[in-house]
């Protein structure tokens, strides 16, 4: 990986702390091993970030969804991050479909005509910088840079390459009442226009929809992906828990889905 340090957030001390809590956390999880934790879900901003520990946590849901580092080979363990208890197992949901990718988790932030970028607040599993779990493949195009919020950190900043197939998920509730949404798409290439310059990761998605409405109704600013087509197994999942599936590969499911939302507040507005 490449380090730009600025002396400010990026110092040996700050790279030094997150370096130990990545450590401390797979320290953690060997300790828990009979409980067989199969993924993580913290609480940065602004516990870690700023009030108890001073320095953002982006190694853990960089390195934790990778199996390996410098100790060896590691288990994969999805990591959401803000505490997000429905985005953990929506990866969780995916890891199962594809034991051998890390799912990405992030936000949604810009919603353009040709694509949706999704970027955390610092870092995502570093697997998605190349498209490998071989970290000399995917590690030279991740680069620690100065984090914008926190007392201090390193954001671990990289442009997700283009894939021809992913699925996306997001898990919520409608009155209490568990939904999913999801769809098949692929990764546009990092040459793509975007509005933000920042540190952090950014994948730009493009579901074939109208973005315009699946901004209007995706129920959260979070959403987990994997590679490859999944989206049968989800209808097949939701079928036999009771989730309520909708599809944001469609636009008429979409259009299902604001109806709904509209039905349950009663009212005819625009969302």
């Amino acid at each position: 990986m490449k380090i730009d340090k600025d002396n400010k957030m990026i110092t040996d001390s700050s790279l030094a702390k997150q370096a130990a809590l990545y450590l401390a956390a797979r320290d953690r999880l060997d300790e828990l091993s009979d409980e067989n934790v199969r993924g993580v879900s913290i609480k940065c901003h602004f516990e870690l970030s700023i009030t108890d520990w001073g320095c953002t946590a982006c190694t853990l849901p960089a390195f934790l969804p990778f199996p390996v580092d410098a100790e060896g080979e590691k288990v994969i363990v999805p990591t959401a991050c803000e505490g997000d208890l429905n985005g953990l197992i929506g990866l969780l949901m995916l890891h199962f479909l594809n034991r051998s990718v890390p799912p990405l988790f992030g936000d949604l932030v810009e919603y353009r005509q040709d694509f949706v970028q999704m970027r955390n607040c610092g870092a995502s599993s570093v697997y998605w910088a190349g498209h490998s779990t071989d970290a000399a493949e995917t590690l030279p195009a991740v680069t620690f840079k100065p984090n914008m919020h926190g007392g201090s950190g390193a954001a671990v900043s990289y442009e997700t390459p283009a894939a021809d197939k992913i699925t996306l998920l997001r898990l919520f509730r409608l009155r209490g009442k568990f939904c999913a949404v999801f769809g098949e798409g692929k990764i546009l290439d990092k040459s793509s226009d975007s509005l933000y310059s920042d540190p952090w990761p950014h994948t730009r998605v493009d579901l074939d929809v109208d973005n315009n409405l699946l901004f209007k109704v995706f129920p959260c600013n979070h959403a987990s992906l994997t590679m490859g087509a999944h989206a049968d197994s989800l209808e097949t999942i939701c079928r036999l828990t009771g989730i309520t599936a909708y599809r944001c590969d469609s636009n008429e499911s979409l259009r299902k889905l604001q109806d709904d939302i509209l039905k349950l507040l009663g009212s005819n507005e625009h969302i």
